[in-house]
């Protein structure tokens, strides 16, 4: 997969996103300002479309090219083009210019735009309302080839295991189904046995509720607050830990922040573990995108304050902008998400609520374990019943030299 403009070029739209008339955003958006760029295709294919028309007036001047990916037939537009290099019928490879970015106000060629920009959308059929996360075929945010092996490689003192719980819905809308999920939860956290679990969107009135329930089962509450919160088995050592703000914050909703370094015992080299939830009301994702760069900056800074090294520096986030946040602030500082890694052969969709980032060293690399309980999942929450435990990722991070 390639990606379908220069690297400079950063997320100004992202998918599933609302205008201002309430309308989801199909595809996702690309912009620095300015026209002229290169826009190359994304996978082989045919093109089937490339002009005005196609999929309708509002992509201007665009390109579509049918391919295959992952064995299921995708169409990729390509919206806004100033200038086209390609025909209908003509066969394209992966990275092969199209043509030239275009979107400038009030051109023919822009369609609907008010400036500058690249859309990418994907479809499941040959239609505009048959669209899909575009991120399942551009994720180009994985720099190399990650294999996904049936178990950690290395010795175990090389390794370092999490459980993410997402606790969200267990009160929602006011309906009260703790008592009817937590059971599960807390004896599925037992099954998966990680040394460290981390947890997002705990109620606040039942963190003691949630405590005890730990405690039973071997685990001791590492510090946490606002709904973020670290758990590990009783004998691992948790250096310290710390909650700070993350800015800016929005209408006074001031977002806080949880990390600690983590050091098991069967473990020479300690972690820090750090785990957030960003602003949810600026649609255009740009808080979120200052909050994350605040986020890693504290946590980074936390880390060579401890001695820890980035590649054992693990940041959580929960965020409904997942997209601009991983390409705008933590792709440029290095780090990777490894939840996108490891659900390469997954609908994107199963990625939406949680990031998970981790950064590799010269001559490392991560490993991912994901163990997902599946269940539908819709844009920005998590849809859930009494019946299910929380949604969580089971991570192993493998960082034994290769």
């Amino acid at each position: 997969m390639v990606r379908p403009i220069g690297s400079s070029v950063g997320v100004s739209f992202a998918y599933g996103r609302r205008y201002s008339n309430g309308i989801i955003h199909k595809g996702v958006d690309f912009s620095d300002g300015r026209e002229g760029h290169e826009v190359r295709s994304c996978l082989d294919g045919t093109v089937t479309h490339a002009g005005y028309g196609g999929w309708g007036p509002a992509y201007g001047q665009h390109v579509i090219v049918k391919s295959t990916f992952k064995g299921k037939t995708k169409w990729v537009l390509y919206g806004h083009l100033k200038t086209e290099n390609v025909s209908v019928g003509q066969r394209v490879k992966a990275g092969q210019k199209l043509g030239t970015s275009g979107g400038r106000a009030g051109q023919r060629y822009s369609g609907n735009s008010t400036g500058p920009h690249l859309h990418v959308q994907v479809g499941y059929a040959n239609r505009y309302d048959r669209y899909e996360d575009p991120w399942a075929v551009i994720n180009y945010s994985t720099p190399v080839a990650i294999p996904v092996p049936p178990r950690p490689t290395s010795k175990p003192d090389l390794w370092f295991g999490i459980d993410l719980r997402n606790l969200a819905g267990f009160n929602d809308h006011g309906i009260d189904t703790w008592h009817a999920r937590i059971v599960k939860t807390i004896a599925d956290i037992k099954t998966v046995g990680r040394a460290v679990v981390a947890v997002i969107e705990l109620p606040n009135g039942k963190v003691d509720d949630f405590k005890k329930r730990m405690s039973a089962i071997g685990y001791k509450h590492a510090g946490g607050n606002m709904g973020r919160h670290l758990f590990v088995l009783k004998h691992v050592a948790v250096d310290a830990g710390v909650v700070f703000n993350l800015s800016p914050d929005l209408g006074g909703d001031n977002k806080v922040a949880f990390m600690a370094v983590i050091r098991p015992t069967d473990n020479p080299n300690p972690a820090i573990v750090a785990v957030t939830q960003l602003e949810n009301e600026d649609l255009t994702g740009t808080t979120q995108v200052k909050q994350a760069r605040s986020f890693l900056s504290q946590v980074l800074a936390y880390a060579r304050a401890k001695d820890v090294p980035e590649d054992r520096v693990f940041p959580v986030l929960d965020t409904n902008s997942d997209s601009r946040v991983l390409h705008e602030a933590f792709e440029p500082a290095g780090f990777f998400d490894t939840a996108a890694t490891a659900y390469s052969s997954e609908n994107s969709a199963w990625r939406t609520f949680v990031g998970w980032f981790a950064k590799p060293t010269k001559g490392k690399r991560i490993d991912l374990i994901l163990a997902q309980r599946k269940r539908p999942v819709a844009r920005f929450r998590v849809r859930t019943t009494t019946a299910d435990l929380s949604d969580h990722l089971d991570i192993f991070a493998d960082i034994g030299k290769r």
